[in-house]
């Protein structure tokens, strides 16, 4: 159990980090309309078909004569019932949920109950998993603050993309299979369940999240061997129960909206030609996008948050102890994997975006290599720390 002091700390951080997510709107674009065209097709049409709002956004597939979005669908599916009831208070209120105020207002909800949401919960992962692994209240506050506001992810978790819910899905997934590794008896229940649970919710938002996943997924289950090796069988085919459901629903979604349950939306994309060389887009890394994606003043995400530059050194020193060593390598896995996507793909600058957005579910997992930092560094390296912050 939480000591009640990190407890409080944890509510507080959470709060705060949330309202300074909920400050702020930044309205509409091509990626963030396309994803609440389905929310609005849905709610308002019965339908996934986007016809009545294609106009609205670049972003877009075309399929038997109608315009279905490209995105993935997690992110307007969790969103859904949080627009359904902030379209209630709307017409409670006297205003028209499809006029534009209506609109404004529903998507800024669907934002924070996605977005917003999702960000403080992949913060207080973070601060969960440094104070489990025996670091300072200090350094797991600095960690996970750091992540939520001193990395691009304070931009993201106000805008409504599929990035911010992702990243804090795989952050639950990645703390459930650590769970999975705890001595007999002390582990959490139905964390076989969690890792499949969010794994899947995570893919279904992003589809580039399924590698990641299957890092995590891997941890998990040698998580649960080391354990006891008995229970290697029980946890796998509780991880795979979880995530099953999500992968019904993706079916059922392509099946519905592009006539084949294996049929992304990607494939059909009206725009963006690239999209149909390699996978999607993606062929092979390049150094000239792996150096803009670091270090470039039009993307550069370095220059954004000096931080990350030191986050590898902690993840070393995060796996310098046995017990750490295997979840510090995934963290290290799943942040390269982001990286070489973003420098493998066709379209990296993200268009109107705030830093290498692609790299954003990486960050939270950046993140984990500060807390070791912190406490290692000292009143100097704290002080440089700050800075940086």
């Amino acid at each position: 159990m939480p000591r009640l002091s990190d407890r409080r700390s944890a509510i507080i951080l959470g709060v705060a980090l949330f309202l300074s997510y909920a400050y702020f709107y930044q309205a509409g674009g091509w990626n963030q309309n396309s994803r609440f065209a389905l929310v609005r097709a849905i709610l308002e049409r019965h339908t996934f078909q986007i016809d009545a709002y294609q106009l609205h956004t670049g972003d877009r597939a075309l399929s038997d004569g109608h315009y279905y979005s490209d995105k993935a669908p997690g992110t307007s599916l969790i969103a859904l019932v949080p627009v359904a009831a902030a379209r209630g208070i709307a017409r409670l209120a006297g205003v028209d949920p499809e006029s534009f105020p209506g609109i404004a207002w529903t998507s800024y909800v669907a934002t924070l109950a996605t977005s917003a949401l999702f960000t403080v919960v992949a913060a207080l992962v973070v601060m969960r998993l440094s104070l489990a692994w025996g670091f300072s209240r200090g350094a797991a506050l600095f960690a996970a603050s750091a992540y939520g506001l001193a990395t691009p992810a304070w931009c993201y978790a106000t805008l409504y993309m599929g990035h911010a819910l992702t990243a804090g899905c795989l952050m639950l997934a990645f703390s459930a299979a650590i769970d999975l590794g705890r001595p007999a008896g002390s582990g959490e229940p139905g964390s076989g369940w969690a890792v499949g649970f969010w794994t899947g919710l995570a893919v279904i938002s992003e589809f580039p999240a399924a590698v990641p996943a299957l890092f995590i997924m891997l941890l998990a289950v040698s998580a649960a061997r080391a354990r006891e090796a008995h229970r290697l069988v029980p946890a796998a085919a509780r991880i795979i129960a979880g995530g099953s459901g999500f992968a019904a629903v993706l079916f059922a979604y392509n099946a519905v909206a592009f006539g084949s349950p294996l049929h992304l939306g990607y494939a059909s994309e009206e725009g963006f030609t690239q999209l149909h060389t390699g996978l999607f887009g993606i062929t092979y890394p390049q150094w000239w996008r792996l150096r803009e994606i670091l270090v470039g003043s039009y993307r550069g995400l370095l220059p954004l948050s000096p931080l990350i530059a030191l986050t590898p050194v902690g993840l070393v020193m995060l796996g310098r102890e046995p017990a750490r060593r295997r979840p510090a390598i995934v963290a290290a896995a799943i942040a390269a994997f982001y990286l070489l996507l973003n420098a493998s793909y066709y379209y990296w600058e993200g268009g109107w975006a705030i830093g290498p957005r692609h790299v954003t579910p990486a960050l939270p997992f950046l993140a984990l290599g500060l807390a070791p930092l912190w406490d290692a560094g000292g009143r100097a390296g704290r002080a440089v720390l700050s800075a940086a912050w």
